[in-house]
């Protein structure tokens, strides 16, 4: 009994620091590159109805377990936004999400929004938030 409870704690604990977050609306996102400043072009279709304005954070360095809200501006037809977090938690979809920090990590948590338009182009665009203790 005693190996038992003892099992059931470290399962809840390595369940407890274990915190990722990947959120896809429908279906995954296609692989794009990404360059030092978290933007790209997107495909390379001239028909592209994307105007990916900005990805910006109210706050972009937070404690563990904070949250902060991430606003994605674009134009375009039939836009769809899927989001991603190297680390924490996306609350909400669409153009503004909520980002919160994962209560185990600290250093640079990456969070994209990748846009898809009616055409099937993507542009991306990626914010990185710090996280300290």
């Amino acid at each position: 009994m005693k190996k038992l409870i003892i099992l059931f704690v470290v399962i809840t604990l390595v369940s407890a620091f274990t915190v990722g977050c990947t959120i896809y609306d429908d279906e995954q996102i296609q692989e794009q590159a990404i360059d030092e400043n978290g933007n790209d072009n997107g495909d390379d279709n001239p028909n592209s109805t994307i105007e990916y304005t900005s990805l910006i954070a109210d706050e972009t360095t937070l404690p563990t377990g904070e949250s902060t809200l991430i606003t994605a501006t674009a134009t375009g037809e039939g836009l769809e936004y899927y989001w991603s977090a190297s680390l924490g938690d996306i609350v909400g979809s669409g153009e503004q999400i909520t980002y919160t920090a994962a209560i185990c990590c600290s250093g640079s948590n990456t969070i994209t929004c990748s846009i898809r338009d009616s055409l099937n182009t993507w542009k991306h665009k990626s914010v990185t938030i710090e996280v300290s203790f």
